[in-house]
């Protein structure tokens, strides 16, 4: 326990450090948080095209609009949610029949 606790601090340690450093060098170069910095690394050495201009005409091959992303992000949900409430339900069906007194009424027994 002790040592999970200080390796977490020491993570968080890093981590504010790194993030006070990435402050400063933006105070000093603000280019360096905009997109413009993505402008000087072309996509291959042998073009001059950025590699973000590149990245988004791929991406816009895949899918034609917006919409097309919509849908295939809804149906990935839908079938996440799906797995999910079938794992994670609260009581199962076959729980519920072995609490039941009643027996299933059978369609023999309703006729006679």
């Amino acid at each position: 326990m002790r040592d999970a606790g200080t390796a977490s601090a020491a993570r968080a340690g890093a981590a504010i450090r790194h993030s006070t450093t990435l402050l400063q060098l933006q105070s000093r170069n603000r280019s360096v948080g905009s997109r413009t910095i993505l402008d000087r690394f072309p996509a291959r050495p042998d073009t001059s095209r950025p590699a973000w201009r590149e990245a988004e005409q791929t991406s816009s091959a895949f899918f034609p609009n917006d919409a097309a992303i919509v849908r295939l992000v809804g149906a990935m949900m839908l079938e996440q949610d799906d797995e999910w409430s079938l794992q994670r339900r609260y009581m199962q069906l076959e729980g519920l029949l072995s609490l039941s007194d009643n027996q299933p009424a059978r369609l023999s027994a309703v006729i006679n």
